[in-house]
């Protein structure tokens, strides 16, 4: 077996195997390319803390306050009391307090982070005033209650579920569905009403609810409101929360990726021409050497026992050399053409559909050349 090669001869099977191996780069690296997930913008937990502000009900966290506070708590049992005994159950009780609108929690589709921020992180009091229940408002809730349950302007679809509101200006009592109006009573005097300045830790109480507790984060003794954020303070702090959220997501969107490829980056929006044109070059440029190849094999067959798995023989090299000249390039020119159809107009899909056409055409036509290389009579001598 001769085992030493001409220094043309040698030269041309590096070349051609360089080819090869060229050819299965840009295949593998399309294809890793193509079916690698889209990497996104590591914003996606600030976007969705600010969901979650948006979200936060501050009438739940003043009834919270007033749950903690001894004198409003008792107002509240009272007016419960009341209700149970018409098997009603109390959906809202702020129709019954006006919060001091100096320091009321900022509105959430108006004010900025930065107001928000400091409102919930310095308020330590809240200044409420409740029209309490004295005889004169419990006998005009009793004479509501008497016909909410299924009876006069109030539907079923209460479910045993109101809300109840006083007007001091009109001196007026409803009681109310959740979801629709409900029977009001002309009171026979004018409610009487307590202010109150009840203690008011925003972060205590939204730490403490299930709901929003991941709004906060404890550092030490001390909570941090929306510790996600705060990664990204300076962008967004002169922004109300749903502005804010708007910018954050659109830096969340997959990220435009770029296909590294023998030292050269190529845009994600060029992927549709871009590997067909290279793997027709490539396959252009195998078939010129294979070609050449199968001439020296004819005139020297010892050019088959060099290390190359596309002249080597036997079934499993057979099948080697199919699935990396053949196969492996028809798959991954067909993933990335399918997967980047929509980023080009009718001149790319023209270029590429060409491309893969021709490129495929060439490959077939090395895979005939080594096929004659290895059924070739010299070989077989």
């Amino acid at each position: 077996m001769n085992l030493e090669l001409k220094r043309i001869e040698e030269q041309a099977v590096l070349s051609t195997r360089l080819a090869h191996r060229m050819l299965i780069t840009v295949s593998v690296t399309a294809l890793l390319f193509v079916y690698s997930p889209a990497s996104e913008n590591v914003l996606q937990a600030e976007v969705g803390e600010l969901n979650q502000l948006l979200r936060l009900d501050t009438n739940a966290l003043i009834l919270e306050a007033l749950e903690r506070h001894d004198t409003t708590k008792t107002h509240l049992q009272q007016v419960r009391a009341v209700l149970g005994e018409y098997n009603l159950s109390l959906y809202s009780y702020m129709g019954l307090i006006e919060v001091d609108r100096s320091n009321a929690p900022p509105n959430m589709d108006q004010s900025t982070l930065d107001d928000i921020d400091n409102y919930f992180s310095s308020r330590s009091q809240l200044k409420i005033s409740i029209a309490t229940i004295d005889d004169a408002l419990e006998s005009a809730l009793r004479e509501l209650l008497e016909i909410v349950p299924g009876h006069g302007n109030m539907p079923a679809r209460c479910q045993g579920v109101v809300s109840l509101k006083v007007s001091t200006s009109s001196n007026d009592l409803s009681v109310t569905c959740p979801e629709s109006g409900g029977p009001y009573i002309r009171l026979p005097t004018t409610p009487h009403v307590e202010t109150f300045a009840i203690p008011f830790d925003v972060l205590d109480l939204i730490a403490a609810t299930p709901q929003s507790r991941s709004l906060v984060s404890e550092e030490g003794e001390d909570l941090v409101f929306l510790p996600k954020v705060r990664t990204v303070w300076d962008q967004v702090r002169l922004e109300t929360p749903a502005r804010a959220r708007t910018i954050l997501a659109r830096q969340n969107s997959p990220e435009e990726r770029t296909l590294q490829m023998f030292g050269l980056s190529v845009p994600q929006n060029l992927i549709l021409w871009a590997i067909p044109v290279i793997t027709l070059a490539l396959s252009v440029y195998f078939l010129v050497h294979a070609t050449y190849l199968c001439q020296l094999v004819e005139r020297n067959p010892a050019v088959r026992e060099y290390p190359w798995v596309v002249v080597m023989p036997g079934r499993l090299a057979f099948v080697v050399s199919t699935a990396t000249v053949l196969v492996l390039p028809a798959i991954a020119l067909v993933s990335s053409v399918i997967t980047t159809w929509s980023s080009g107009g009718t001149f790319l899909h023209s270029l590429s559909l060409i491309a893969t056409t021709a490129a495929m055409s060439f490959l077939v036509l090395c895979s005939l050349e080594f096929s004659k290389i290895r059924h070739s009579p010299a070989l077989r001598s």
